[in-house]
């Protein structure tokens, strides 16, 4: 149930309670003119009746609540995250150890990757996928990279190409909390070539939000 939704039926409810209690008063005020000597019993029955009321409006308010963190919770269950990057240069050069700069984003859901740096920052807390690919530009050149996440390596890519472009690729399934990042690391020191557009991608995407 929306916002809208739910004002609209507490205003509804209210509504009702208000035309209950006009009904109730105006029994009383007949029975008060028929039986005066009746006026303690029926003040007891309207007293019972008001707590009826406050008791069954407290019980509302408490199932509305609820049903606003469940609206909460399955609206963020509901968030797409997701992004797929490469390098627009085929190939392209790795000058040194450090973060490999993916400048291309196909998919970029949530924004939070970032086509400067090279680096994704996690939008919403979960359990996250990521996935890279590699290949070395001739025969004569390798490539090690890995996948860190704050800092903390959870996947790794090696490729030789002696025998012709092979192709690596890693996978890792982690749970990442909001604000935290994650980026693909080169561990070699020496400027090489790599492959670039599909050849060497850098994916995630948020499989489940936390509760």
């Amino acid at each position: 149930m929306t916002d809208r939704h739910s004002q609209t039926f507490s205003r509804f409810l209210l509504l009702v309670i208000i035309l209950w209690a006009v009904c109730v008063y105006c029994d009383t005020e007949r029975s008060r003119d028929k039986r005066s000597d009746d006026h303690n019993p029926l003040e007891t029955v309207v007293s019972g009746l008001s707590q009826q009321v406050t008791k069954m409006a407290a019980q509302l308010s408490t199932q509305l609540s609820q049903l606003s963190s469940l609206q909460t919770k399955f609206d963020a269950s509901q968030k797409q995250v997701a992004f797929l990057a490469y390098n627009s240069a085929d190939p392209f050069n790795v000058a040194a150890a450090g973060t490999l700069v993916y400048n291309v984003a196909d998919i970029n859901l949530g924004g939070g990757f970032d086509t400067v740096t090279g680096i994704f920052t996690a939008p919403t807390s979960g359990l996250y996928v990521f996935f890279i690919n590699c290949m070395g530009a001739s025969q004569t050149e390798d490539e090690d990279v890995g996948v860190l996440v704050d800092g903390k390596r959870v996947c790794a890519c090696y490729t030789f190409s002696k025998e012709h472009h092979n192709l690596g690729s890693g996978l890792a399934t982690v749970h990442v909390n909001a604000g935290q990042r994650a980026w693909v690391h080169v561990y070699r020191d020496s400027g090489r070539d790599v492959r670039g557009s599909y050849w060497n991608t850098f994916t995630g995407f948020l499989v489940k939000t936390d509760d």
